[in-house]
């Protein structure tokens, strides 16, 4: 499963009040998640501000494949016809700090 789904968690308005006492900017940016109705990981996080319009497509999209699958009957596992060319997996790797 690795580089196919990526651990996310919707942040409560409880979690991002606690956020607060630690990092103002990742409560901040956990808020814009919030009141977007993201669900997102901490490296996410980090680049909502830039990576929202991108982020906002791929719930769209995943939206309505969940739908069309719901809407299914049981047995059928045909491919499923909702775009979703902005649902890409995405790997990261940790650059560590070079020590001389």
């Amino acid at each position: 499963m690795k580089g196919v789904a990526r651990m996310r968690a919707n942040f409560t308005q409880e979690q991002i009040e606690a956020l607060k006492e630690y990092d103002v900017e990742i409560a901040r940016k956990a808020q814009i998640a919030h009141d977007h109705g993201l669900a997102c990981n901490f490296i996410d996080l980090e680049r909502i501000e830039t990576h929202l319009p991108k982020l906002l497509k791929e719930k769209e999209q995943l939206d309505a494949a969940r739908a069309e699958v719901m809407q299914r009957k049981v047995g059928d596992y045909s491919p499923i016809r909702t775009p979703i060319d902005w649902c890409k997996p995405e790997t990261y790797k940790m650059k560590l700090p070079v020590y001389e």
